[in-house]
């Protein structure tokens, strides 16, 4: 398959560019977990209150994650007021609700093999 976005050609069927597109928005550190907690918010949220949910995330890592959904167009930043603090809430855009959506299905299918793959690497690890 020929990648059209880098100009990569690979022998199999897979776009490894839209893989590597998808890893590098969604697989960093704390990206799915803010998603989600957006989703179960399903609403508005300040910095802060988003934050305190997500306990222990530091408050770089969260700002960088919501500056690189920003980016992505999956999250809008709404300023609220100027003076004498900026004040922004974060919500999740139609996009992201998509994308959020088939995280929590992906959650929910590793949920449930959870407890067969745990089983089935011990029995792995007594045998060898």
């Amino acid at each position: 398959m020929h990648c059209t976005k880098c100009s990569e050609s690979s022998k199999y069927s897979v776009d490894s560019c839209a893989i590597n597109r998808v890893l590098s928005i969604f697989g960093k550190k704390w990206a799915m977990p803010i998603l989600l907690e957006m989703k179960l918010v399903n609403k508005s949220i300040r910095f802060n209150k988003l934050q305190a949910r997500l306990y222990p995330i530091t408050p770089k890592v969260l700002s960088t994650r919501l500056r690189e959904f920003e980016e992505t167009d999956l999250v809008k930043k709404n300023v609220i007021s100027e003076m004498p603090v900026p004040e922004v809430e974060y919500e999740l855009t139609k996009d992201a609700l998509e994308v959020v959506d088939i995280i929590a299905k992906l959650t929910d299918w590793s949920t449930s093999k959870q407890k067969p793959v745990c089983a089935t690497m011990q029995n792995y690890f007594r045998k060898n």
